[in-house]
């Protein structure tokens, strides 16, 4: 697939996602990124996270993440351990959401769409049984649970 197609199969002359970019948040979370110049006001900012058997490098197979990265203003696959709990997550929603001297922006301060395949999605059911759900709109402007099998 051409990565500057986008999901829907057509292309964009001014979507042109960035490299991919790896590395690890403050907390030692290991990240992939990538970033796209969409002028699309609509186009998400999107958290990938992963099941139990997977990686954030699960993402990678087929060109998904650069897909992702071409329909959206930006895209960080996240090695989120899927027994964390909605405390967690918010951690690292933040943690990506701030910048600091020796690190770029990786998100705005918008809410993202979350996509959480099989177990990972414990975090944001957690979030909706144990903690305050009045501020997850401030998080997660859409939640995609995947379930296989």
């Amino acid at each position: 697939p051409n990565p500057t197609q986008l999901m829907d199969g057509s292309s964009s002359a001014t979507t042109r996602p960035s490299e991919i970019v790896e590395g690890a948040t403050s907390s030692d979370m290991a990240y992939l990124w990538c970033s796209n110049q969409n002028n699309n006001q609509d186009a998400k900012q999107i958290v990938l996270l992963h099941g139990s058997s997977f990686t954030k490098e699960t993402w990678q197979s087929d060109d998904m993440l650069l897909q992702f990265c071409a329909g959206s203003k930006s895209v960080i696959a996240l090695d989120f351990p899927v027994s964390t709990n909605y405390v967690g997550l918010m951690q690292v929603l933040d943690e990506v959401k701030t910048s600091s001297n020796d690190r770029q922006l990786f998100l705005s301060e918008e809410p993202v769409t979350l996509v959480t395949p099989s177990a990972s999605g414990y975090s944001v059911v957690s979030w909706i049984i144990n903690g305050d759900i009045t501020q997850l709109p401030d998080y997660i402007s859409e939640w995609v649970p995947v379930a296989t099998g």
